[in-house]
Parts: C-alpha cells; sequence; structure tokens
C-alpha cells in the first residue's frame, strides 16, 4: 500500500512520526511535516514551511493567496505522480484538503482528537493552541482516531460516534523526558527541588505519558 503520512507543527508529533515509521512494514510511504515536527527524522519528501508565503503557520483553504502557489503546484502534481492509497493525517489540514481533492481516503489519527472526539460533560478550558485548533475546521475524513493511552484506563471518557480509539505505540520508560527544547533549562531548574523516586517526569506529550502508563509508571506532568 502507498501511504503519505501528514503531520502538522506541533512538536509532539514528532514522536508520533518517528514511532510510526519504526512500526511501518510492508508499505510504501512518504512523509509531509514541518520542521518543528520532524527534527527526529533525517529527510521528508515536502517540508511544509515551504508553503507558506509569511512566517505565521496558520491553517487556510489549499489555494489561499496566504500560500505561495507555485510549492503548492508542485505538491499537487507529486502527489498525482505518486498514487497514494490512502493518506493519515495527524491534524494536517492541507493534506486533509488534497485527499479530499483527489478523492484519496483520509484518517485523521492524532491526540488532537480528544478535543472533538470526546463527549465532554462540562466545559473544558482550553489553551491557546486548542483554541487556534478548534478555530480551523478539518476537511472531512474517512476516520477519526483519537491516538492516546486514555482509551486504556479504568472508566475511559466516553467519545462521540464516529470516533475510535488508537492505541499509541510505547517505549520503555525514562525518568525524565522533555521534547520541547525551550523549556529544557527552566525545566531543569525545577529538577533540582524534585525527588523523582518512582515518578517520571515529562512535559506532557502524549508519547511520553503513554511510555508512564504502559510500564506501569507515575508521572509527574508539566504542560
Amino acid at each position: 500500500m502507498k501511504i503519505i503520512y501528514s503531520v502538522n507543527n506541533r512538536i509532539g508529533s514528532n514522536n508520533l512520526l518517528l514511532r510510526f515509521l519504526e512500526n511501518l512494514n510492508g508499505h510504501e510511504v512518504k512523509i509531509a511535516a514541518y520542521n518543528n515536527s520532524s527534527y527526529s527524522i533525517n529527510t521528508v519528501d515536502w517540508l511544509l514551511n515551504s508553503i507558506h508565503r509569511y512566517n505565521g503557520l496558520y491553517i487556510y483553504q489549499l489555494h489561499s493567496t496566504k500560500y505561495i502557489a507555485e510549492n503548492i503546484e508542485l505538491i499537487l502534481k507529486d502527489v498525482a505522480e505518486f498514487g497514494p492509497d490512502l493518506i493519515i493525517s495527524d491534524s494536517e489540514h492541507i493534506f486533509g484538503y488534497i485527499a479530499n481533492q483527489f478523492d484519496i481516503p483520509l484518517w485523521y489519527c492524532s491526540p488532537l482528537n480528544l478535543i472533538e472526539g470526546v463527549k465532554w460533560n462540562k466545559k473544558i478550558p482550553y489553551s491557546y493552541l486548542f483554541n487556534q485548533y478548534m478555530s480551523h475546521k478539518l476537511p472531512k475524513a474517512d476516520k477519526y482516531l483519537i491516538y492516546s493511552p486514555f482509551c486504556d484506563i479504568l472508566n475511559p471518557p466516553p467519545i462521540k460516534e464516529n470516533y475510535n480509539w488508537v492505541r499509541p505505540y510505547y517505549n520503555e520508560s525514562k525518568s525524565v523526558s522533555i521534547d520541547e527544547n525551550n523549556r529544557v533549562e527552566y525545566l531543569n531548574k525545577i529538577l533540582r527541588y524534585i525527588d523523582l523516586g518512582d515518578y517520571c517526569f515529562t512535559d506532557g506529550n502524549t508519547d511520553n505519558i503513554s511510555n508512564s502508563i504502559y510500564n506501569n509508571k507515575k508521572s509527574l506532568v508539566t504542560p
């Protein structure tokens, strides 16, 4: 099967992408990603930073003047030549629009699907990031998959009918897991005053929390 895997501009998406590639067998895959979401990958097929005309990385319709039209057209040509059987998107809009345009099956697989997919029983005070995500509706997809270890907790939150859980890949847990480089110095100062004991200290990315949960470790989370 030919697969395109597209990744949005979150730092935490890097780990999800890396684990997807490590566990992919028997398929031909091409990657679309941003610098932030592919820093552990040697090469990607499409660097999505290159389509934005301005510094901001907001999401607009596929043929918006906010994008560099020539680069969009090159991506469309590449996708047509590759002829993918499936596009999997970690809440990334551009290849969602491309999937709809070429009538390619599209799956959204992302921790961010918790936001729309869970039947919240009260209003959630979303952060700025979540508010930005909620303001941009993703193009229609064939599947909506919630990538989260919360599927395996004792009482998982109820989810909407058109959503499904996906159990994350996981590795051996580390005592300290900090992926956001701009916070390393600050978090290391906090660590000086903490006796971790049998806890794992993480900046809150889904894959790090998954490592703790599936290795039966307790977590200290600093989102």
